[in-house]
C-alpha cells in the first residue's frame, strides 16, 4: 500500500457507517491490512473502492481531524473554503424592500384601446 492509502484506510477508522453495510466491513478490512501487512498491495478495484468510500465519508474524516487534532491526508480532501461575512441588516432589509416594491408597483396607465378585465 502507498502512504496516501494507507492514510486513507486510517482515517476511515473513526467513521460511522450504517450497520451490516458492505462500506463497514471495506473500510474495517482496510485498516487492518493497513496495520497488518502495509506491504502488499491493493487491486486496483480495491484502490478505487477505498476513495470512493473515502470520498463518500469526507466530512466526517474532516470533522474527526478537526476534532481530534489529526493531520488531514494529502490531497484526499479539499481545503475549506474561508466564510464569507454576514450581511449587515440594513442591507437585507434594503434587498428585500426593492424585491416587493418593485413586484407591487402600480399599474399607472392603461392601454387605450385594451379593455379592462377587471
Amino acid at each position: 500500500m502507498t502512504q496516501l492509502e494507507i492514510q486513507t484506510a486510517q482515517a476511515l477508522a473513526g467513521c460511522r457507517f450504517c450497520p451490516g453495510s458492505w462500506e463497514k466491513r471495506f473500510a474495517r478490512d482496510m485498516v487492518a491490512r493497513s496495520t497488518l501487512a502495509p506491504e502488499k498491495e491493493l487491486s486496483d478495484s480495491q484502490r478505487e473502492w477505498l476513495f470512493y468510500v473515502a470520498w463518500r465519508y469526507r466530512t466526517q474524516i474532516r470533522n474527526n481531524h478537526k476534532r481530534y487534532d489529526l493531520p488531514v491526508p494529502e490531497g484526499m480532501i479539499a481545503k475549506e473554503k474561508p466564510a464569507r461575512p454576514a450581511p449587515r441588516p440594513n442591507e437585507v432589509r434594503e434587498a428585500r424592500g426593492r424585491k416587493t416594491k418593485a413586484a407591487l408597483a402600480p399599474i399607472t396607465s392603461m392601454p387605450e384601446n385594451q379593455p379592462c378585465l377587471l
